[in-house]
């Protein structure tokens, strides 16, 4: 059980808009409970136009760290003092933590999340080739951190009319990376030679939650079972993705995986403590 709130308690959260189906605050408080700590997590609901004074507001009380949610994973950067390389070159912050000299730094611990999961499932990066589908949710934190960690190419899928706003974002990372980055449109992924040679098919778009419950956002004829595939979506935690790629053979990792690994990835940012993943895991999700 939570000890009760006193005066040494401290305070993390999450700052989005909005917040309401966020499981931060669930994962997290299970997390603090587990070990015992003195701290509570809880989710804001921060207007865009409140942003600014909000990081200053929590930055005046000595707050840790947060999380960062959509809107404000772009907006946050100009408001912090720096960034780490990965979400320098995404652009993207989704975790910021106060140092002890009061500087806030902003982190991106989704593709962290990712390359753990796919670690543990035998797909060691240093060489990978991967398959991932991006519609601007995880996908772009995954594709970076498979990069810096050592994957020779990456194959990005996305929808037709994406595919000038991705190509201008791959152009811009390109340079400071050696991964070997090819874009194509996801519609044109057909047949059982489309994925061969590839190590993981990752799906780190919405598809297949949602509105498009039910989909998959690659036909099945695709799936061999030499791949593992990934799917970010756990809402339902049997993605139509997953069952096929399981019908296939593949090894198959929920979205479940890459979401506890960068809560845990944040919690060491901020309280230098280690997440018992398992224990939370069986808590939450039985």
């Amino acid at each position: 059980m939570f000890n009760p709130i006193a005066g040494t308690t401290q305070t993390l959260c999450l700052i989005a808009h909005p917040v309401a189906g966020s499981s931060s605050p669930a994962l997290h408080n299970a997390s603090f409970e587990e070990q015992g700590l003195d701290a509570r997590f809880m989710a804001y609901d921060v207007l865009p136009e409140h942003l600014a004074s909000a990081v200053a507001g929590l930055a005046a009380l000595g707050v840790r760290g947060y999380s960062v949610g959509v809107p404000h994973k772009e907006a946050v950067i100009p408001l912090l003092d720096e960034l780490s390389d990965a979400a320098r070159l995404m652009q993207s912050v989704n975790c910021v933590q106060m140092t002890d000299e009061g500087r806030l730094v902003g982190h991106n611990t989704d593709g962290l999340g990712f390359t753990e999961a796919l670690e543990a499932a035998g797909i060691h990066l240093q060489g990978a080739k991967l398959a991932i589908v991006d519609d601007g949710a995880e996908g772009p934190s995954w594709i970076v951190q498979a990069a810096l960690e050592g994957a020779s190419e990456i194959l990005v899928l996305c929808a037709k009319e994406r595919l000038g706003q991705e190509r201008t974002w791959l152009d811009r990372i390109a340079a400071q990376l050696t991964c070997h980055l090819r874009l194509m449109p996801l519609e044109e992924l057909i047949g059982p030679e489309a994925l061969m040679g590839y190590d993981a098919f990752c799906n780190g778009s919405r598809i297949g939650t949602g509105e498009t419950l039910g989909s998959s956002p690659v036909p099945k004829q695709c799936l061999n079972s030499h791949l593992v595939v990934v799917d970010a979506n756990y809402n339902p935690r049997v993605t139509t993705l997953l069952a096929e790629a399981a019908q296939a053979g593949c090894v198959t990792i929920g979205g479940l995986e890459p979401l506890l690994n960068q809560a845990a990835y944040a919690q060491k940012l901020w309280l230098d403590v280690d997440m018992p993943k398992k224990d939370v895991k069986e808590r939450l999700f039985g």
